[in-house]
């Protein structure tokens, strides 16, 4: 039976962790809205500010499953955080003194190698809740890095305008800094490290109920990372929009993601996996749309909160997915698993959006990548994918 003493102890561990995830999220996007835009100062090749860009996400897909494998090989997580803390501050300092393009590529290839630290953050965050919560859990973290990168991007405009490109890149490497000082208080019980050994990594990775999820996510993130985080800014600024204006609509797709975060926490055990999948998908279609057709700016900011609310959807149901049927000595890689496989969404989305927009220009590109969005809604195609071996038991009742 627990104290009241080991109670607050518990408590204050967690305020303490979530206030570190609060400002490593601030420290990898406080220049996230604008950074498309700072990179196009360097080359006006669209492909080329694609590739920049995605490498963000390349690095993330390369590290995120072997940082999680490793984690449970060894038993600790803390020491995988604090030196993604570390390499967070690092990235934002590098890409804000690069004078050539090549540098840039550096400095986010860095940010991508700290965002692999996601992994372990989930898993820890998830062990102070029971297994059956999985999803509420990782929902919960979710809010948190949402509410983070609302604070975030809703800044980075106005401290342009005060101190240039430059501040806001000084500023999240503080932030960094003070998360890794956050993250030193709170204590880790180390687990017994587990043997290294292919056969259930492999095995790992054949079952459905973990890949499945994991490839569903990888198609939402090449959409909204083409979308949002690439080339919407840059169309926003080719439409007459301020740096103000480009933060804000960053703001404005954080902000509604945080309302999905919300409602899926709230509404998981009442609607089910599947139909929160399905319905992301649709939304996502629906704004990768209107952001092709959209005239002015203004419609921008309406295709924007779509898709926050679509990944606000589907990003922490699949998430929670992938770890909710699997033991606890294998949580972090599999987590590392999912979350490698939609970072080369990542990766691909920023990457093949710049060269296809680079030959049809970007709103083109836009409709093209409604296409595999709405092709999920379709049974014959959808069906096999939307969790078929995933026994579901909030379906039940549906």
């Amino acid at each position: 039976m627990q104290t009241h003493s080991t109670t607050r102890a518990h408590g204050w561990q967690i305020a303490v962790f979530v206030g570190a995830v609060f400002c490593y999220w601030v420290g990898l996007y406080l220049y996230a809205p604008t950074l498309p835009i700072y990179v196009k100062q360097y080359s006006s090749h669209l492909g080329v500010i694609g590739l920049v860009l995605s490498m963000y996400g390349l690095w993330q897909a390369l590290l995120r499953f072997p940082v999680g494998v490793t984690s449970d090989l060894l038993g600790r997580a803390k020491p995988f955080i604090l030196f993604g803390y570390l390499l967070t501050a690092l990235g934002a300092w590098l890409i804000g003194f690069a004078d050539n393009i090549f540098w840039i590529g550096v400095g986010r290839s860095v940010t991508g190698l700290a965002a692999a630290t996601w992994v372990p953050i989930v898993v820890v965050f998830s062990r102070f809740f029971p297994p059956a919560q999985a999803i509420r859990a990782t929902a919960l973290m979710a809010m948190v890095g949402g509410a983070a990168r609302i604070l975030a991007t809703g800044a980075t405009g106005f401290v342009n305008s005060v101190g240039g490109y430059s501040l806001a890149f000084n500023l999240a490497a503080v932030a960094a800094v003070l998360a890794l000082v956050l993250m030193l208080l709170v204590r880790e019980t180390p687990r017994a490290p587990t043997k290294p050994s292919l056969g259930p990594i492999a095995a790992l990775s054949s079952r459905p109920h973990v890949l499945f999820p994991a490839l569903l996510n990888a198609a939402s993130q090449f959409v909204n990372w083409a979308v949002t985080f690439s080339f919407i800014p840059i169309l926003a600024v080719n439409m007459g929009a301020s740096d103000v204006e480009v933060s804000l609509l960053m703001t404005v797709f954080m902000a509604v993601n945080l309302v999905g975060l919300s409602t899926t926490a709230a509404f998981v055990n009442r609607l089910g996996a599947r139909k929160l999948v399905r319905t992301g998908f649709l939304l996502l279609g629906m704004a990768t749309v209107l952001a092709a057709w959209a005239p002015t700016v203004w419609w921008l900011f309406l295709a924007q909160g779509l898709v926050g609310l679509a990944t606000g959807i589907g990003y922490p149901t699949l998430m929670g997915l992938s770890i909710r049927e699997v033991s606890d000595h294998e949580r972090t890689a599999a987590m590392g698993l999912h979350q490698g496989i939609y970072g080369v969404g990542m990766f691909t989305g920023p990457f093949v959006a710049g060269f296809l927009s680079e030959q049809f220009g970007i709103q083109t590109t836009f409709l093209l990548l409604a296409v595999p969005c709405l092709l999920l809604l379709v049974p014959q195609v959808g069906g096999r994918l939307l969790l078929p071996a995933t026994a579901d038991p909030t379906e039940a009742a549906h």
